[in-house]
């Protein structure tokens, strides 16, 4: 009777384990975030490409802010420019000469230098007819850039932006625009690597794997099934040469 009672009791005590086990809640993306100082954010959906000349979507969008910086970066509390690759700027008294005083700091990934001829390569691509980027008219603002889209213009150095030297880029706009500042972090303003890029085709070609190939784990985008609810995340790795402040983020997801 007294042997029975503790086997009774032992498998008592076993179930209660077995059903806490399996009871037991996994940790959710807030108290991972909390404990791994890791910043979650759901993307909504797959992005369809991760050229930042080309995409429209705002999945794409959150990514490539990401992954690259434009001239200016907006204030996270009033959105106002402030500097990003940019350090600092000046405009004529008419409102349409603005020049730019480039970061020496500024890296790639790779670690070469980011220079103003980036941006002049990198919106001459966007303008150029061939690639068809549906945000080339972002850039209309500037002399000549609708003309050379359009195919009015063939030589891209009269439009109206100038690498004057490694770290100035000068631009030229029609009319005076007092929002052109909080344009230049738009995606379609960002600069982009012209030899990964020509690596694997012409800088005008679309599709091609510049932004696919394979890269050490640290810098490499990563994405990450929730089996929870099913949604898509996403793991990035920025090398520290390519932040700012020691306020940057590590990895977003």
């Amino acid at each position: 009777m007294k042997r029975a009672t503790t086997t009774k009791v032992s498998v008592l005590i076993l179930s209660c384990a077995a059903l806490a086990t399996a009871c037991t809640r996994s940790a959710s993306n807030v108290e991972l975030g909390a404990r791994d100082q890791v910043l979650h954010l759901g993307n909504g959906t797959e992005p369809a490409d991760l050229d930042p000349q080309i995409t429209t979507g705002v999945p794409e969008d959150h990514i490539e802010s990401a992954l690259f910086e434009g001239l200016t970066t907006p204030d996270p509390k009033t959105l106002e420019p402030r500097p990003g690759v940019a350090e600092s700027w000046a405009i004529s008294r008419d409102g349409k000469t603005y020049t730019f005083k480039l970061r020496a700091s500024a890296r790639w990934s790779n670690g070469d230098k980011l220079t103003a001829r980036d941006f002049t390569y990198s919106w001459q691509r966007i303008l150029s007819p061939a690639l068809g980027s549906e945000y080339a008219y972002m850039l209309y603002y500037i002399t000549g850039a609708e003309e050379f889209n359009t195919g009015k213009l063939k030589d891209f150095a009269k439009v109206g932006v100038k690498a004057l030297d490694d770290y100035t880029l000068q631009v030229q706009l029609k009319n005076a625009t007092p929002f052109f500042l909080s344009l230049l972090s738009h995606t379609s303003t960002l600069p982009v690597p012209q030899a990964t890029i020509e690596k694997f085709g012409k800088m005008d070609a679309r599709g091609t794997q510049w932004r696919r190939q394979r890269a050490p784990e640290r810098n490499r985008l990563l994405p990450h099934r929730q089996p929870a609810d099913r949604r898509e995340t996403f793991s990035l790795r920025r090398p520290a040469r390519h932040q700012r402040g020691a306020a940057g983020q590590d990895r977003c997801l």
